[in-house]
């Protein structure tokens, strides 16, 4: 009988332990937003002013109007929403397929684009109802510039 009441206390005490997580207040509108982080060589981004574009062709975000120096943009061929599931190729030319993301990323004022070379996927997933996107370590080349090159990998939230 000691053995059953210990476990029912127990069990009280855990379940009256537990407290949700506050919530964020309505006017902070940044708290509610979800941040991207990537990674070019050595140097680490962030930012939650991220701007979602969607057409009736083409959907996309980038933080592009933010930070001038050091930003990215990515663009799905697919219109009305941004995708929240699958694997897309980066585009390494001009192109209409669906399967085909667009990704850019301006470093240090130089605009760079995924490497003829790369293989690399762009992973989609949702988290809290909102799209996210997973890059992994890619090389990225100058556009004007095929000889620079860049490392880059991060994931993208839908803010």
């Amino acid at each position: 009988m000691r053995n059953i009441t210990f476990l029912f206390l127990v069990l009280v005490w855990s379940i009256a332990s537990c407290k949700p997580d506050p919530m964020p207040k309505p006017d902070d509108k940044n708290t509610s937003k979800q941040y991207s982080y990537w990674v070019v060589n050595e140097d680490s981004f962030s930012t939650n002013e991220v701007t979602i574009a969607i057409g009736k062709a083409e959907s996309g975000m980038g933080n592009n109007q933010s930070n001038r120096e050091n930003n990215f943009s990515i663009s799905f061929n697919i219109g009305y929403k941004l995708p929240v599931s699958g694997y897309f190729n980066l585009a390494k030319e001009q192109t209409q397929d669906p399967d085909i993301v667009g990704i850019g990323f301006n470093y240090n004022k130089v605009w760079y684009i995924p490497s003829l070379y790369s293989n690399s996927l762009l992973t989609a997933s949702s988290v809290n109802n909102k799209a996210r996107y997973a890059l992994p370590p890619t090389w990225f080349v100058n556009y004007y510039n095929h000889n620079d090159s860049v490392l880059i990998h991060g994931v993208f939230n839908e803010p």
